[in-house]
């Protein structure tokens, strides 16, 4: 199994918006240089509060989480919502 690991994506790291029609492409090619690895989209988990961006990302087989604002129903859901995902209970805010 691979690594867990947890990215956090800068439009102006990558040089592309998560509007931009290569935005998820370019940031996986990214991700997978720095880290010298070959992670597909399906073993991604995208969040964002934007729901174009997570139709997007859905589009490009990553798995999505659609956080739209800070309370606290809304993080107790995103924990349920990654760990669903099988994301550990101690990466989790």
């Amino acid at each position: 199994a691979k690594d867990m690991l947890r990215v956090h994506s800068d439009s102006m790291i990558i040089g592309r918006r998560k509007g931009d029609h290569d935005y998820f492409e370019t940031l996986l090619a990214y991700v997978n240089a720095q880290l010298g690895s070959d992670i597909r989209p399906e073993e991604c988990v995208f969040i964002d509060d934007v729901v174009d961006y997570i139709v997007t990302a859905k589009g490009r087989g990553m798995q999505t989480v659609w956080f739209s604002e800070v309370s606290d129903a809304n993080v107790l859901q995103l924990k349920i919502d990654l760990l669903n995902y099988g994301i550990p209970d101690a990466w989790l805010p």
